[in-house]
């Protein structure tokens, strides 16, 4: 039992919770008590006080299930389901959060096993199915989402699909989720690797539309329109939103709390409701058009607002799994919200009378005294806060912001800043770095036609080189756009009143996001605050027992960003390793596992009826998709033959894994595309129709499952490397706590992170080492190779370090303590790839090496390099053999002449020219810059 709550983060965010906090009324005092926290919520009484925990019995009952599902292997899920669940689940680096893989896990067992919980979700009576995954602010809610979009993508079946509509409830949101477009900058699917190497090709075919929910709106006609078109007809309204004739879209709401349907919730806020009804009404067009596969809603607080207390009657009742506030701040993944004790006099400070009576009848240039004295603590401690911030080197402040109850207040604040009638320094009292967000300024940002650069500015706030870089001091009516992001809030004043605690979670969830995501030696986060005064929100912590951080030293976050192109260091992305496939005529029946197809989906049918006098009768013919089976059979055949990424050349003729006559070769396949139909599909169904319900429905699913088992690699072959452009040590700024750390003088990078003082080490080494040009902490930049693990499964490895020597060779150096089973699949991936790339030609040299714990740093460097072999230009490279161009020798330690060739990656290419951006002629007068993409025609090995 613990009467003080000193470390409010007791457990791993990437395991299961195993164990929480609970108060006990009777001893006054904290207990931990084991096992996870029920799901629940707790109703807040007019006095700010909150009640006992109401629990969320659906989503208990649905949890339960999928842990018994989770721990007998995922059963009854497609093979894609599984290798994604694997993926995922089971990966050394850059892992998901314990609560996002759940939330998925979910989404998937209530989408793949809907009968067992048509008991626990209650729907919205709606015509599509609805499901409510709800997670706290800044629990990377976007991650599910892009996990959910590329579970849809790569399955086949008729429960899945590749059309995918987002609504969101504001612009700012819909400009932040652009991250869900595969091949958007800075996508969430390279970002964190939810896609295994081998399969993040066939995201291209996912149809994403992202829109805000006045979009959802149909056109009404223009009375003054000379050309009167009449109402906006179903397909026109879909076609208008997502781009094209759509079918059987999946639906995806963010801050999904806005769409409900006024219609069953008398006691709504009319406030909200309006937009509601919109949004849901827009969702019920749509699926008339072209049907809604399901709806998935994602959100914090899924209670309908009533402007009174969050109530059961409230509480959506399709919530399928809930990871709560509590849970997150218990597991380190946000900040820990500190506010006074009930009772005390900042904790609701609009509930005191002479402050609502003075905000209300004062004039416009005053704030109550005990306002005014509550921005003088809250500013001192913000203050601390930013000196010590500046110390540790960052380059943005931290946030203070207020949310007023109207504009009138909003006003006074504002003025009472400008005036420095509170006491309080710069920078929270100069222009530059105050943002007042009053009803124009949130009508201009939430506006196609609005201002884009204030929205640009909100929407930066803590972004260093970005508009709202400077922003320390935001004053706002209500609360601030949902979706916003800063991560350097540290300070939030209430000015209104609070009576719910929905309204109360939603206003703390803008300073919820954490600033770093480093581990600390416990393989936990350290805690990190958000001070509220005016607020009474509860969270874990007692009312009673909260006192500020203890007198323990908060960690102070440290940015990272680029600051010295010369040392920019590129790679090219390499997604996987192509084998090449030797063809083997025959299955073993034995070893190919049934499949479970689901005869009763028809396939499509299109009704077409006459036209008379501009409308359509009754249909009288009806068109179907469905084929003979000889013809679907052929179809099969085709897709083997001709659509698969491995295999398309432009004629039969032409496949170089047929041993023998192609011609026959296709009649064996066809052989065994018939044996298969007669032993699983024939077999499936009853009856002819069932038959051909399968054989269209599933022809992709049956062709992949035949070429599988047709096709082995050559191992006689080394692989090829699958380039899909190339990535950089360009980063956006982060931050990071990591208490090993320094200030390196040869990366691109301000700042090295490291796990383990070997990392430290090799960093140091690299950059005292004279041979050494620049260098990078390659799992900072988001460098990966694909490897196959042990488990069969093919992951991303992203190697400690890339070094760049004097002679153009780039070496991939790995730090490790000792040598397992995985480490040697890691270090035979790095080998191949470093071959593959080098074969390729058109990226330099790389080679790679490993330094250990128990080895002397900086003499295993000097050995590495040393070991490295030169030669002539002529004898590694073709093209310059035949028209060698030789320039001057380069300052530094050059053993040999070098190729006039320019490239970004160090190539050979005699003719390349100086990479998109960079001055050709700026590159051959500095020849550190220079490094990157001119370099010695060498090869090089490396003895380990």
């Amino acid at each position: 039992m613990v009467s003080d709550i000193d470390r409010p983060i007791i457990c791993s965010p990437y395991e299961m919770p195993a164990q929480h906090y609970e108060y006990d009324d009777k001893q006054g005092q904290y207990r931990i008590q084991s096992g996870r926290r029920l799901s629940g919520y707790q109703s807040m009484s007019e006095n700010g006080s909150y009640g006992e925990l109401k629990e969320i019995k659906s989503v208990n009952r649905i949890r339960l299930k999928v842990d018994r599902w989770r721990a007998s292997g995922y059963p009854g899920t497609t093979k894609i389901t599984k290798i994604l669940l694997d993926y995922w689940t089971n990966r050394d680096e850059n892992k998901l959060f314990f609560c996002q893989i759940e939330a998925m896990e979910t989404i998937i067992y209530a989408v793949e096993h809907q009968k067992e919980i048509e008991d626990a979700v209650k729907g919205d009576k709606g015509k599509f199915k609805r499901y409510c995954t709800k997670m706290a602010t800044g629990t990377g809610k976007t991650i599910v989402m892009g996990m959910l979009i590329a579970w849809q993508a790569l399955n086949t079946d008729r429960e899945y699909t590749k059309d995918i509509l987002v609504v969101t409830p504001n612009l700012t949101v819909r400009d932040r989720l652009a991250v869900l477009r595969p091949g958007s900058p800075n996508n969430i699917y390279d970002e964190f690797d939810l896609v295994p190497p081998g399969l993040a090709g066939a995201l291209g075919g996912v149809h994403i539309t992202i829109t805000n929910f006045q979009q959802l709106k149909p056109k009404q006609p223009n009375p003054r329109s000379v050309e009167q078109l009449g109402e906006q007809g179903p397909q026109s309204f879909v076609a208008g939103i997502v781009g094209r004739n759509a079918s059987r879209l999946l639906v995806i709401n963010d801050e999904g709390h806005h769409a409900w349907r006024p219609s069953l919730y008398g006691n709504a806020d009319s406030r909200y409701a309006h937009n509601a009804g919109m949004w849901m009404s827009g969702l019920d067009e749509i699926h008339k058009a072209c049907e809604i596969l399901r709806c998935h809603d994602f959100s914090a607080t899924p209670f309908v607002p009533t402007g009174r207390s969050s109530t059961g009657d409230t509480l959506f009742g399709w919530i399928i799994s809930d990871f709560s506030l509590s849970d997150a701040i218990e597991s380190g993944l946000v900040k820990t919200p500190r506010t006074p004790p009930n009772g005390d006099k900042f904790y609701h400070l609009y509930q005191n009378d002479d402050v609502r009576k003075a905000l209300e009848e004062r004039a416009a240039d005053e704030l109550p005294e005990l306002v005014a004295e509550a921005y003088k603590l809250l500013g001192q401690e913000w203050k601390k806060t930013h000196t010590r911030w500046q110390h540790n080197r960052k380059k943005t402040p931290p946030v203070m912001i207020t949310v007023c109850n109207s504009t009138k207040h909003a006003e006074i604040v504002v003025k009472q800043f400008k005036r420095n009638a509170l006491g309080l320094r710069e920078p929270l009292t100069s222009p530059e770095s105050l943002l007042h967000i009053d009803s124009k300024a949130i009508k201009a940002i939430e506006s196609e036609k609005g201002e884009k650069a204030i929205r640009h500015k909100v929407s930066t706030v803590g972004k260093a080189g970005q508009p709202g870089e400077k922003v320390c001091n935001i004053i706002s009516v209500d609360m601030l756009t949902e979706g916003w992001d800063a991560r350097t809030v540290t300070h939030i004043m209430g000015l209104r009143a609070f009576k719910s605690q929905l309204l109360c979670e939603q206003v703390v969830g803008r300073g919820l996001r954490r600033s770093s995501y480093d581990l600390n030696d416990n393989g936990m986060f350290d805690t990190e605050y958000v001070d509220i005064l005016g607020v009474p929100f509860a969270g874990i912590l007692s009312e009673k027992d909260q006192k500020p951080n203890n007198g323990k030293p908060e960690t102070t976050p440290h940015d990272i960003y680029a600051d010295k192109p010369e040392h920019r260091i590129v790679w090219p992305v390499v997604m996987e390793m192509e084998k090449t496939l030797t063809y083997h005529a025959g299955i073993k029946w034995e070893n190919v596992q049934p499949e479970e197809f689901d005869w009763r989906s028809p396939s499509p049918t299109v009704p077409l009826g006459p036209v008379i006098d501009g409308w359509v009768a009754e249909h009288d013919k009806t068109i179907s998709l469905k084929d003979r089976k000889q013809t679907a059979t052929y179809v099969i055949l085709q897709n083997i033959m001709y659509n698969y990424r491995r295999l398309r050349p432009e004629s039969v003729s032409e496949y170089s894994i047929y041993n023998g006559n192609p011609q026959q070769t296709a009649m064996d396949i066809l052989g065994i595309v018939k044996e298969y139909i007669k032993r699983f599909v024939d077999a499936a169904c009853p009856d002819e129709d069932g038959r051909m319900n399968i054989l269209h429905n599933y022809r992709r699913y049956i062709a992949r499952h035949i070429f599988e088992s047709l096709v082995t690699p050559d191992p006689s072959c080394e692989p090829e490397a699958k380039i899909r452009g190339t990535g950089s040590t360009d980063s956006s700024p982060k931050f990071t706590t990591k208490k090993r750390l320094f200030r390196p003088k040869k990366t691109h990078l301000n700042i090295m992170t490291a796990d383990s003082e070997l990392e430290v080490g090799i960093g140091r080494a690299l950059d005292e080492d004279k041979r050494i040009l620049s260098w990078a902490k390659a799992d900072m930049s988001g460098f990966s190779i694909p490897y196959k693990h042990p488990s069969g499964i093919v992951r991303s490895y992203r190697p400690d370090f890339i070094a760049h020597l004097d002679t153009g060779i780039q070496i991939i150096i790995e730090g490790k303590g000792k040598e397992d089973v995985v480490d040697k699949s890691k270090r035979k991936a790095v080998e191949q790839w470093a071959s593959a790339v080098n074969r390729d030609g058109r990226y330099g040299i790389w080679d790679s090496a490993t330094i250990y714990g128990n080895s002397d740093i900086r003499a295993r460097l000097d050995d590495i390099i040393k070991k490295t072999q030169y030669t002539t230009c002529a004898q590694t490279c073709a093209k310059c053999a035949s028209q060698p161009r030789w320039q001057q020798k380069l300052p530094g330690r050059l053993g040999s002449r070098i190729c006039r060739g320019r490239s970004e990656f160090a190539s050979c290419a005699p003719n390349a020219k100086a990479p998109s951006g960079q001055n050709q002629g700026e590159a051959d007068a500095n020849p550190v810059g220079r490094q990157n993409y001119t370099s010695m025609c060498v090869s090089s090995h490396i003895q380990n």
